[in-house]
Order: structure tokens, then sequence, then C-alpha cells
């Protein structure tokens, strides 16, 4: 009964550890699109384009 209950408790074990392992890849996945999407945004628009001046001073332009 013990080794049934070992083996039970060493597939737990098993499991637990392969689902950390996905959230952790899962998490490592978001945090790589997070950063992707900072890069291509702060390419695309420069600071200086994001700061609340320059949106005041596109306003006056217009």
């Amino acid at each position: 009964m013990k080794k049934r209950v070992l083996l039970s408790f060493f597939a737990f074990q098993q499991n637990l550890i392969k689902c950390e392992l996905k959230i952790h890849l899962e998490f490592i996945l978001v945090a790589k699109d997070i950063q992707e999407v900072s890069t291509f945004v702060s390419k695309k628009y420069p600071l200086s384009c994001l700061s609340t001046t320059g949106v005041e001073r596109h306003k006056s332009l217009n």
C-alpha cells in the first residue's frame, strides 16, 4: 500500500512539475510578445511623438 501511495505521489509531483514548466514557458512567450510590441511601437512612434507636449503641438498646427 505504501508503494502505491508513493508512486501516486510521484506521478502527482511529475504532473505538477510539467504544469509549472508550461506556465513558465507561457510567461516567457507573453513577455517576449510584450517586448516585441513595445519595440514596434517605439520604432513606429518615437517617444517625442507620444509625449503630451508633442500631441498639444500637433493639435495647434491643425
